[in-house]
């Protein structure tokens, strides 16, 4: 697994700084192409929005804070520009870099949350993976309750606490990861019971509860149900 670790950390939601200035702002040969690739992603995948996304362009890390510089950009520019053949095509121009949040949820009875993609999706079909998304806006907080809300149907009065820890590239869609550990108040059924009720619950089509050490040792051994995403096998 080619993993590129760029910062390591133990930082509270509200010492993670996030600044947006500016638009991720394509030339016009780009510009082309980018409408291009998506008129035939969206043939795919007609469910497909184009929402808005925030991608990274500089980080720092001072003291027990990190900085994370950011540009509005949409997910039509992440679909055209996340292929590694990209910067060979367009050597002169940057990606759409949107920042990909990978949510480890822990609850309160030890039991770490791990999902089955949806054979139907984009991103992994069939894959096992943790909760996760991307930065809408400049909030992390904001975005990661949104996540578990979605997929979960986790509420915010159900969670201890947030914290991130890690900051990666992920080498397989070509785009900067945060990794995000949430803490429930919640016991394993619960949240099993509440997730029959979630909104997204297309994305995730099967739960599974793991104790820390069993999770590592059947990673370890290849014995997971279904292959991890790169997302898993950071987190």
């Amino acid at each position: 697994m080619n993993v590129k670790i760029l910062a390591l950390g133990n930082w509270v939601v509200s010492n993670v700084k996030i600044s947006i200035n500016g638009k991720y702002k394509p030339g016009k040969t780009l510009k082309k192409y980018i409408k291009d690739v998506w008129n035939s992603f969206i043939q795919k995948y007609p469910k497909a929005f184009n929402g808005t996304m925030v991608g990274l362009s500089e980080w720092g890390v001072t003291g027990d804070k990190l900085s994370l510089s950011m540009r509005f950009t949409d997910y039509a520019s992440y679909v055209a520009t996340r292929n590694a053949g990209f910067t060979r095509k367009f050597p002169a121009s940057s990606r759409a870099n949107p920042l990909g949040i990978t949510i480890i949820v822990f609850t309160s009875d030890g039991k770490i949350i791990c999902g089955r993609r949806s054979i139907y999706m984009d991103q992994n079909p069939g894959k096992l993976y943790f909760v996760g998304g991307y930065l809408t806006d400049g909030i992390l907080e904001k975005s990661v309750l949104t996540e578990i809300k979605e997929e979960l149907n986790i509420d915010r009065k159900d969670v201890e606490k947030i914290s991130a820890n890690c900051l990666a590239y992920n080498t397989v869609f070509c785009h900067p990861e945060i990794f995000v550990k949430v803490v429930l108040t919640i016991s394993g059924n619960i949240v099993k019971n509440k997730y029959l009720m979630a909104k997204d619950t297309g994305e995730i089509d099967k739960l599974f509860f793991y104790t820390r050490n069993i999770l590592i040792n059947q990673y370890k051994s290849n014995n997971l149900p279904y292959e991890p995403t790169w997302g898993f096998e950071v987190g």
